[in-house]
């Protein structure tokens, strides 16, 4: 018995440390960049190898006592023993490997996954137990390396291939991974009779003791490490996107032992909070009835502004910007358009308003309060700033902002704005009245004019060419107001930034990092010189700021504040400005910037003066700093239900909202716990309700128990059952079946309830979750989910209503990845059609994919002349190679109405019979550090660091000899992979 633990504990703990060493080489290959320091480098080295060591020794001793179990059974069952217990695990991986859209639509997928599953276990069973059995050393040498091979790739795979699937997927390779490694070195142990006994018979002494202490050691090592690493931000951030194993055993460890509540915020608001401040009081700056025009550039990044007039994307701008104040830290409340123009117009932080109740979207705007003190007032601007939750920004859509003059529509041009701005001032310069004027201008939105090559033909040259289109507008606007409306104060701003791969992402809404939160600002005030001003601030501030100089009171619930103080240079205490996004919370306090994700309670700490990038953060070396900068977010979360909540009506009278709800509406989940007694029927109905959903977003399964048999509100009912579904579904169904007829249809806590039942498998929920995805009046984010569920419902009757919102533009990308689930031949044709017609890239390649996946072959030349195109479809060739278009000999393809010519081959070499070939695109199958594109034996291009499946676009016009023939090479080698070219 002895031997059996010494070999187990062995082979488990060498089998983890050849895991945590896989890690430690991602690390350093991919991660360095990402840390503080190498000794921080090395730390998180040394704590992922030592995680993963410790957690080998514990499955080894596991298996030993398995092992053990089994030797004790007669050796004709032992294989099928074994088969029983890895069955389990095999069907779990094939349930997790058949999710995917087309995998989950085969015909009876239970049945052949435990088919299969059982298959597999008894397949292992009998070359385990049989190759243990095996006394032959060129066999059991033969057994090794199979096992030791088959670890490797599947560890492999995990970490190269398998990149950011769900969790128990990895947690299944890892696993596997470990089992071919563990069997692996225990064949080899075995065979070297390292654990041999004496002459005796017995297990010597020393064996035991040194096992016993090895053991300890690496256990003990594991255990610090992940205690330490549970303690740090910036290790624990890196090895959750860098490593495989390591960064499964630490979020199961999380998972099993949930980390202790943060301390719970004192009420006491920080002196130094967000706390609403006075912003009527006396100021030396004061501009009775002075106009006012606004103009936003939609996506316009903060870098763009650079103050001086030899700037040649944005002249106007930056000229005007030696005249003005210019704000250097301004950020937009969230980098949304939506929610960035409505709490600009509003000056307030719109997002968390939708969480409170009885709180809509229905405020008081910027313009309406400006009309009630005389002033005309003209918005400019078009129907895409309500894209993103339109149906929750209706009510402020249907008044248009509350502006007098009003042109709102789709798709209108920089020109053709400023245009209808003019025409409104034209009318109103001799009115005798003061003019409020928003002018938003939509370029230089992505996608990026095709025609707008003034910089270049790049992505980001484009975006400044529109940039640039913007400018000379603004200048047509600017001049007209200086000569007929003198003394206005004019701001120029933008609603978000945009990215491209500062931190490996494209566009915006996506991250909080400068390029996409931080925008330029300037404001140019009559009778104040030009300064710069340093300190951060927010646009919700613009409002409250100018509705002071104008001299107009501002209504108390409003959250700006007063940047007058700023613009004189007379203010000199610090500030700090607050964006959000999803569960992501940031503020920047002084040279600081901190981005908290709540959910999984990393913070990212950067010092914006010396690290302006925001690349590696500090955040465990200044704790302190981390925790006064949480606080900060903390009270500027609670005062979003401060300032608007309205008393709350009992019998006794009004009364106010408890402080724990208050807190848990402004996004502190560390008082989840606290709501639960509010859930009491002797609690207003309006808290324990909001109390009831606050748990249910918050839900973790170590909270105390919920007192059901004590309460008797179906809504309070219908959102903590939808919650207890994630970890006890067979319990929580039937209660929420028979609460779906107790609430009110197409309300929230009802519409949470149908949609948990479908995701949890009660097909009955199939027809209200089909009703919720055709509700126009529901938040397109609950639809799609909602389209979601249906898809992997496989819900054959929801096809119809899918292929109809298939013509909502934003439900459109879901319900086509749902229709392809369901493998809907009638949908084939509508998304033809949309994929011809979308202008965005990443769109385009979503729909070709859901349409490959439900036509197949048959849409091989339609996806061949999507390559074609100026964009062309950026996972092109993936789809090709997967409906197999690509063949040894090469194909061409003539577009019927374009007459461009299509050429594809399969292979390294292609020859081309026409001099005007303009483009090459291609694609390796596996990662390729240089590869060299000839024309008749003359490099013309060298591309390195070539990605797997990533399409790599290279220029042909050096290649324009009448014969000619392209060839891809590595280091001179042929090289292998589908191969692309378009003919114009």
């Amino acid at each position: 018995m002895i031997k059996k633990f010494g070999m187990w504990l062995s082979a488990g703990s060498i089998s983890g440390s050849i895991l945590g060493i896989f890690d430690i080489a991602t690390l350093f290959v991919s991660g360095r960049e990402m840390f503080f320091s190498s000794t921080e480098m090395l730390l998180a080295m040394g704590y992922s190898l030592a995680i993963c060591a410790a957690a080998g020794t514990l499955m080894g001793l596991l298996a030993a006592i398995l092992d053990i179990a089994i030797c004790h059974i007669r050796k004709p069952w032992r294989p099928w023993i074994v088969a029983l217990m890895a069955s389990p695990l095999y069907v779990a991986l094939f349930w997790l490997l058949t999710r995917g859209p087309q995998a989950s639509a085969i015909p009876a997928r239970s049945v052949l996954v435990a088919v299969f599953g059982m298959l597999a276990g008894v397949v292992s069973g009998f070359i385990i137990t049989g190759a243990a059995a095996v006394s032959t050393p060129r066999w059991r040498m033969a057994f090794v390396l199979a096992s030791l091979f088959a670890g490797v790739a599947v560890a492999l795979a995990d970490i190269l291939l398998f990149v950011r699937l769900y969790l128990p997927f990895h947690m299944a390779a890892s696993l596997f991974a470990w089992m071919l490694l563990a069997f692996s070195v225990l064949l080899f142990i075995s065979s070297k009779k390292l654990f041999s006994r004496d002459s005796s018979g017995e297990t010597p002494p020393g064996w035991v003791a040194g096992i016993t202490l090895i053991t300890a050691a690496v256990l003990s090592a594991g255990i610090l490490s992940l205690i330490m690493v549970r303690q740090t931000q910036n290790i624990r951030f890196v090895l959750g996107e860098k490593t495989a194993t390591g960064s499964d055993i630490v979020l199961l460890a999380k998972s099993l032992v949930p980390p202790p509540e943060e301390k719970m915020l004192d009420d006491a608001v920080p002196e130094d909070s967000q706390a609403p401040q006075p912003i009527d009081e006396p100021s030396q700056l004061k501009l009775p009835g002075a106009s006012v025009v606004l103009i936003t550039v939609d996506a316009m990044r903060y870098d763009r502004l650079r103050p001086g007039p030899a700037d040649k994307v944005a002249p106007t701008i930056n000229e005007l910007a030696t005249r003005s104040v210019v704000f250097n830290r301004a950020y937009t409340a969230l980098p949304h358009t939506s929610y960035a123009v409505a709490s600009l117009l509003t000056g307030k932080y719109i997002k968390p308003l939708f969480e409170l109740p009885e709180v809509t979207a229905d405020q008081e705007t910027w313009p309406e309060i400006m009309r009630r003190f005389r002033y005309r007032t003209g918005g400019f601007f078009t129907r895409s700033v309500f894209f993103v939750d339109r149906t929750k920004f209706a009510p402020l859509e249907k008044k248009g902002y509350g502006f007098g003059y009003l042109k709102m529509e789709y798709r209108y041009t920089a020109a053709q704005k400023v245009d209808q701005a003019l025409e409104f001032l034209e009318k109103a310069k001799d009115l005798n009245a003061p003019v409020f004027t928003w002018v938003h201008l939509f370029e230089p939105h992505e996608p990026y004019k095709e025609t707008c090559t003034r910089f270049g033909n790049s992505d980001e040259q484009r975006y400044d060419c529109e940039i640039h289109t913007a400018d000379r507008q603004i200048k047509r606007l600017i001049d007209y107001v200086d000569r007929h409306f003198p003394d206005t104060i004019v701001i120029v701003s933008a609603d978000h930034g945009e990215e491209f791969n500062d931190h490996g992402g494209r566009y915006h809404g996506t991250t909080l990092y400068d390029e996409q939160a931080r925008v330029p600002l300037l404001v140019r005030l009559p009778g104040v010189s030009h300064r710069i001003v340093d300190e951060p601030v927010n646009l919700v501030d613009l409002m409250g700021t100018v509705l002071n100089i104008v001299d107009i009171p501002v209504p108390p619930r409003v959250r700006s504040r007063n940047l007058t103080g700023l613009i004189l240079g007379t203010d000199t205490d610090k500030k700090a400005a607050f964006s959000q996004l999803h569960e992501r919370r940031m503020v920047v306090y002084d040279s600081h910037k901190l981005i908290w994700d709540q959910a999984s309670g990393l913070a990212r700490l950067y010092d914006l003066k010396k690290d302006p990038n925001e690349t590696i953060s500090i955040a465990d070396q200044n704790p302190q700093l981390v925790s006064r900068l949480k606080q900060k977010i903390a009270a500027w979360e609670t005062m979003h239900a401060k300032t608007e909540l309205r008393p709350v009506a009992t019998a006794e009278g009004a009364t106010g909202w408890p402080d724990v709800l208050q807190k848990a509406m402004g996004g502190d989940d560390t008082v989840t716990a606290a709501l639960i007694p509010y859930l009491s029927d002797d609690t207003p109905a309006v808290v324990r309700q909001k109390a009831a959903e606050l748990i249910h977003d918050g839900w973790r399964t170590d909270l105390p128990e919920i007192p059901f048999n004590t309460i008797s509100d179906p809504v309070c009912l219908g959102w903590l059952w939808s919650a207890m579904a994630a970890s006890m579904p067979d319990k929580a169904l039937p209660h929420l079946k028979s609460l779906s007829s107790q609430l009110p249809p197409l309300e929230a806590p009802w519409i949470r309830v149908q949609l948990t039942r479908l995701a949890h498998g009660d097909e009955d929920a199939i027809s209200p979750v089909i009703d919720i995805a055709n509700a126009n009046a529901i938040a397109p984010a609950i639809r799609r989910e909602a389209i979601g569920h249906l898809g992997d419902a496989d819900a054959k009757q929801a096809e119809n209503s899918l292929i109809g919102l298939l013509n909502n533009y934003l439900l459109r990308q879901e319900a086509a990845k749902a229709l392809a689930q369901l493998s809907s031949k009638a949908a084939a044709t509508p998304i033809l059609g949309h994929l011809r017609t979308e202008p965005f890239a990443n769109r385009r390649a979503e729909l070709a994919e859901a349409l490959v996946k439900i036509a197949g072959h048959k849409v091989l030349r339609e996806i061949a002349f999507e390559m074609a195109k100026e964009k062309p479809l950026p996972n092109g060739l993936t789809l090709l190679r997967e409906i197999n278009a690509l063949t040894s000999r090469r194909s061409v393809l003539i577009h019927p109405e374009t007459g461009r010519q299509i050429s594809m081959i399969e292979g390294p070499r292609m020859t081309l019979p026409l001099s005007n070939a303009s483009t090459l695109y291609f694609q390796t199958s596996a990662d390729v550090a240089t590869v060299q594109i000839r024309c008749n034996d003359q490099q013309i291009a060298l591309v390195q660091n070539v990605s797997a499946n990533v399409m790599q676009t290279v220029s042909l016009t050096e290649c324009t000899s009448e014969s000619r023939t392209i060839t891809l090479s590595l280091n001179g080698d042929p090289l292998t992979g589908p191969l692309m070219l378009v003919v114009w």
